[in-house]
């Protein structure tokens, strides 16, 4: 993740808190909010767009590689911790009860694809490192076919470098199989539960890149949006 945010946080905040994503942060809130309760969370790549209801944690640590994505947060329930997802070594060993992935794997990257999956698989065995013994992971993400991920799989070097040139923030969806490859390959023996959730209204295919610039009907989208949960049985 670049510090791209930095430059775009204002922007960001006012394209995030449109009536179509506050139709999207229900529907995310409805599956994380029970989940939560009275428990440590780690919200990786956070934004500072806290939308679920963090006042039913025990408390909350709010982590994002960009400073000015967190500057909205003051709540003493709320730590601030600007880092990379890919290293969670300042984090005590299972000190956390759920690790929130909320838009987020789609911004940690490199400049090829090889090195996207190895971040994809740093950032799920960091998270496993923090967790307690049951601990859980959620990851919402929007999810390509696997026609479009292979089409912007063999494009990948081609759209890093256009927005390299314009100083942007890369964007690389996954797709339902590459996400739960990344979770089996860091070794927790349980099953993946994932759940399709609905989007409705008008949406950024680029997901804030370029906040408010981009918008098409959520029937268009190339995406789905889905909610995947595991919780260590061990």
């Amino acid at each position: 993740m670049f510090n791209h945010f930095n430059k775009i946080s204002k922007e960001y905040f006012t394209y995030k808190n449109s009536i179509s994503y506050q139709n999207i942060y229900t529907e995310i809130s409805n599956q994380i909010n029970p989940i939560i309760k009275n428990k440590n969370i780690l919200d990786i790549g956070s934004g500072g767009n806290i939308f679920y209801n963090y006042n039913l944690a025990n408390k909350l640590y709010a982590l994002d590689i960009s400073e000015n994505m967190l500057k909205n947060l003051n709540n003493s329930k709320i730590t601030k911790l600007i880092q990379d997802a890919r290293d969670l070594s300042n984090i005590k060993k299972g000190s956390v009860d759920v690790v929130l992935m909320i838009f987020a794997i789609h911004h940690i990257n490199g400049p090829d694809y090889k090195s996207t999956i190895r971040s994809l698989q740093k950032v799920l065995s960091e998270a496993n490192k923090v967790i307690n013994t049951k601990g859980e992971i959620i990851i919402v993400e929007l999810t390509l076919n696997d026609f479009f991920y292979l089409l912007q799989r063999l494009i990948y070097k081609i759209t890093f470098k256009i927005l390299n040139i314009f100083k942007t923030d890369m964007v690389f969806f996954y797709s339902k199989k590459i996400i739960e490859e990344g979770i089996n390959s860091i070794g927790i023996k349980t099953k993946v539960t994932v759940i399709d959730l609905k989007m409705s209204g008008w949406l950024d295919p680029c997901l804030g890149t370029f906040p408010g610039i981009i918008k098409i009907p959520a029937f268009m989208m190339p995406t789905q949006l889905r909610f995947f949960y595991l919780k260590k049985n061990n």
